[in-house]
């Protein structure tokens, strides 16, 4: 996660939303993400999209063209 986290910003536009499982869970990635200037969602052990659809359609109807 530390390598992705070095190469995301040259990739990804500022004030996206990065999805990522419970690997990366840690205090340390998800302070280094808000630093960079993005957002994130642990999607953990979920197995469904329907718990967290309402956490992505919300970024999607309130950070347009960030």
């Amino acid at each position: 996660m530390r390598e992705m986290l070095k190469v995301i910003p040259g990739v990804i536009p500022k004030g996206s939303l990065l999805i990522f499982d419970s690997g990366a869970n840690t205090k340390g990635n998800k302070e280094k993400i808000r630093e960079s200037g993005f957002h994130y969602l642990n999607v953990g052990r979920q197995r469904r999209l329907k718990p967290y659809r309402k956490y992505v359609e919300y970024f999607k109807n309130n950070f347009r063209g960030c």
